[in-house]
């Protein structure tokens, strides 16, 4: 599958670095989006909506917001994965989610 952005790295008010999946807007820039992972991370289907939004002129990042207990992690829609999911969502560090996400 291939996606119009890229994997960036961003590095948190901590010195954490993390990734997030950034797209730039195609033809007049309207504004920009943040854009929030599901349970299942930074998946194909959410770098397909920053694509979308991309395309109707938004540009758009997705930060990994496991990073910090996972990184890189992506769940398929296996038992297993999602377990994890809810495990990783409920071990959030809320406080440096929201400072990384004030980044983006």
């Amino acid at each position: 599958m291939s996606h119009k952005g890229e994997m960036i790295t961003i590095t948190g008010k901590d010195g954490f670095d993390f990734t997030a999946y950034e797209v730039l807007a195609s033809g007049t820039r309207k504004g920009g989006l943040v854009l929030i992972q599901e349970i299942f991370g930074v998946t194909d289907h959410i770098k397909d909506l920053c694509d979308g939004y991309a395309e109707r002129g938004f540009d758009v990042i997705a930060p990994s917001l496991y990073d910090r207990s996972q990184p890189g992690f992506q769940a398929t829609y296996s038992e297993q994965d999602i377990q994890t999911s809810i495990r990783l969502a409920g071990e959030f560090p809320i406080v440096d989610v929201l400072s990384d996400v004030q980044l983006c």
